[in-house]
């Protein structure tokens, strides 16, 4: 990797970490079949994946929710 490029987190890790650490929370307080809340919740996940340098902004903005 050159000097300053930077490595961004591919939309499968991204769903990953979700499933694993975000989901079950949304779950336990909104109900399984809550999609609102879920899809809700993964837009939360995304902007701070992009303000955090995890994503770039392309991927922020291209990215489909997957729920």
């Amino acid at each position: 990797m050159m000097k300053n490029e930077r490595k961004y987190i591919t939309k499968q890790e991204a769903i990953e970490h979700f499933n694993n650490y975000y989901l079950p929370e949304v779950i336990a307080k909104y109900g399984k079949d809550d999609v609102i809340a879920i899809r809700e919740e993964w837009s939360f996940f995304t902007d701070a994946l992009c303000k955090d340098g995890a994503i770039s902004p392309r991927q922020y903005d291209t990215w489909s929710n997957p729920f």
